[in-house]
């Protein structure tokens, strides 16, 4: 996915890379740095996925509510963030 901006502050992942320890389809390295965009389209990326495998479409909408109000705050701070990228690759189905 490429909403990262180069600019953007990053977070260092521990462990495999999300908060709950459960894995992702490619989580990053332990201790390498990632984009706080790419890190939060990935935490609801996962979500969404989720909900969706539960059958819950009431989460699912409010994962992208969610992933609405990110995208309005990340635009507001860059204006050069992609908000429409940024909510397909949470949208987007696993390859």
């Amino acid at each position: 996915m490429a909403v990262i901006n180069a600019a953007a502050p990053v977070v260092v992942t521990d462990g495999d890379g999300t908060p709950d320890g459960r894995g992702a389809n490619h989580p990053p390295l332990p201790g390498e740095p990632v984009a706080v965009e790419q890190y939060i389209a990935d935490l609801l990326h996962r979500a969404h996925l989720t909900a969706e495998a539960a059958q819950g479409p009431d989460e699912a909408r409010a994962i992208l509510h969610v992933a609405q109000l990110f995208a309005e705050d990340l635009a507001r701070a860059d204006p050069h963030f992609d908000r429409v990228e940024f909510i397909e690759a949470i949208t987007r189905e696993p390859a």
